[in-house]
């Protein structure tokens, strides 16, 4: 930390209060600042009593995307916030009959409240955001530890709509909004409202918030609602299963034999799709089934953002703009020395604070790219910040080449975390380098966390002039990918497809068109991720075109994965041998 003296000569001093302990199993030790949300420090998965909600009314239905089990809760700081889920409305005009809110019981906050208010708007807003109020309650006193039914009773047209959960109180003086454990809607449905501001929320799980709705249904409408539990982010190489559920709110039963499907696009025109699955019940009004793509999706090598996409496709369905889900899935290679579940210090040592990574720590081989950095904060009452921004730096071997130098940055903190895409990403082909977060201010301030395992890879100062911070390590975190011959470029001019052929004899043609000068890699793998045929193994293709067949008695009954690859694409399909 700097220390401005008199005359403005700078002088660099550790102050012995720049640490903190956190205790976090002890919420009278905590300090919060107006804008952050405090979570139940208790996690009781319970499934909760199903609601009164007009089951047994053809005109009524309750729209849910929580899973029924109550996991935790949550409460801001300061009054006047709130959370919200989005509902995507099942026909162009229905009534919004009701809201049901789940709320925490007596455990948590002590001494705790019990009012609350909601709110409703309309879709209307820049990109589907909230938009036009159509109606705010009055002030609520809500029962702890039940679900509460607010009257609403307001139409709802040509629009979807979203449900707020506003608290009145400032903590502990108010109730907790429960949330599940399992993150399974789709993009953009969770948001926030802080500071009179709405925004997406990423936090895991789903409000326990619902719509009752009065409406007449169509006679066909099957809605695909869900997915199964998924994770923001994950890591390569890895077979993740997929699930989604459909369900009827149409008032004709649904046959079974509809088709659901998958596909998966992603960076380096990545694609991946699973179009053989399909209902396999009969529905009945509000009945649904769950769909496991089988196989499981092996994630690719290549960081970045995926796409997940399921949709059904019912002939004859009278309602189509609720078929569809998107997810969307990081993928990405982390590396940090942090222990992320351990914040036991805040530091804002300076004016420079910097993490050492040595590439052999984790295996990687050179080259390699750094595509993402990762970093948490923590605003503390005793040390405020007089300034957010700052800005990531990454050095070379030396500490004091400057490899990066990011955009300013308005810091968040806990348990918000900040991730920032480097762009373009920065190639490693030997030694080790640092990151740095890098304050505005010369207090030192946005604050940072740290754990209380030292490994000698933490550092502050200035580069050239690092000194050893010897108390943890900083919650520093860094992407990488391995680098191929070629990246990635736009508008890559490449057809791939498969195709059945049954004339004279039952094959497949695998036909391919890339540009000239470059090579072919197909793989075809079995359910287990073996390799059970290489058509082409080492690149030695580099015809423009091809077309290669196969005779489907070659191949034992069951389910493949065909993997096409050139130097700059990848693309997988899955094959079904009757």
């Amino acid at each position: 930390m700097f220390i401005k003296e008199k005359g403005g000569r700078m002088k660099k001093r550790l102050l012995f209060f720049i640490l903190f302990t956190l205790i976090f199993a002890q919420e009278k030790e905590l300090f919060y600042p107006s804008n952050v949300a405090i979570p139940c420090p208790i996690f009781k998965p319970e499934i909760v009593p199903l609601p009164p909600a007009g089951n047994d009314n053809p005109d009524y239905d309750t729209l849910a995307y929580d899973d029924n089990i109550r996991a935790t809760a949550w409460a801001w700081n300061a009054r006047g916030n709130g959370w919200g889920m989005k509902f995507i409305s099942p026909a162009p005009t229905i009534r919004l009959y009701g809201a049901l809110v789940m709320l925490w019981d007596t455990t948590w906050p002590i001494p705790g409240g019990r009012r609350f208010l909601v709110r409703v708007l309309k879709d209307d807003g820049p990109n589907g955001a909230p938009g036009t109020l159509v109606y705010e309650s009055d002030t609520i006193l809500g029962t702890r530890g039940a679900w509460n039914f607010v009257p609403i009773d307001t139409p709802i047209v040509n629009s979807n709509f979203y449900i707020f959960y506003i608290q009145p109180d400032s903590y502990p003086i108010c109730p907790g909004l429960c949330i599940d454990g399992a993150s399974n809607t789709q993009d953009n449905i969770l948001w926030q409202y802080l500071n009179g501001s709405y925004s997406f929320d990423k936090r895991r799980g789903e409000w326990f918030i619902r719509a009752v709705i009065s409406w007449t249904p169509q006679d066909s409408n099957l809605m695909t609602t869900v997915f199964g539990s998924m994770p923001f982010d994950t890591v390569p190489r890895i077979n993740f299963t997929i699930r989604a559920t459909v369900k009827n709110i149409g008032s004709q039963t649904i046959p079974s034999g509809v088709p659901v499907k998958l596909r998966i696009v992603g960076p380096q025109g990545y694609v991946y799709e699973d179009i053989d699955q399909t209902t396999t019940t009969n529905l009945a009004r509000r009945q649904s089934q769950t769909i496991t793509f089988t196989p499981a999706w092996r994630i690719p090598d290549t960081s970045g953002t995926y796409q997940i996409i399921v949709w059904h496709e019912l002939p004859g369905d009278e309602y189509r703009f609720n078929d569809t889900i998107k997810r969307s899935l990081g993928v990405a290679s982390w590396i940090t020395y942090a222990d992320w579940n351990n914040p036991y210090w805040v530091t804002w040592a300076g004016p420079q604070r910097a993490t050492r990574f040595n590439p052999a720590d984790f295996r990687l081989t050179y080259p390699f790219a750094i595509t993402r950095l990762k970093h948490q904060f923590y605003w503390h009452q005793q040390a405020p910040w007089p300034d957010s921004i700052f800005q990531f730096k990454i050095y070379g071997d030396d500490g004091q080449t400057l490899l990066y130098e990011s955009d300013t940055i308005r810091a968040v903190s806990y348990p918000g975390v900040i991730e920032h895409a480097v762009e373009p990403p920065v190639t490693i082909s030997s030694g080790t380098f640092y990151v740095a977060v890098v304050p505005r201010s010369y207090s030192g301030h946005p604050s940072s966390l740290a754990d209380n395992q030292p490994d000698g890879k933490s550092f502050y100062g200035v580069p050239g002039s690092w000194q050893p911070w010897n108390n943890g390590e900083f919650f520093n975190a860094v992407s990488v990918r391995l680098i191929s011959s070629v990246e990635e470029i736009d508008n890559y001019p490449v057809n791939f497809d498969v195709k059945e052929s049954t004339n004279p004899k039952r094959e497949l043609r695998i036909s391919w068109q890339i540009p000239k000068g470059e090579w072919v890699k197909i793989k075809l793998y079995d359910v287990s991720g073996k390799v059970i045929r290489y058509f082409y193994k080492k690149a030695e293709n580099t015809s423009q075109r091809g077309l290669i067949t196969i005779d489907n008695k070659s191949l034992s009954k069951g389910v493949y994965i065909l993997h096409f690859e050139t130097q700059r694409y990848n693309k997988t399909k899955k094959l079904i041998i009757l």
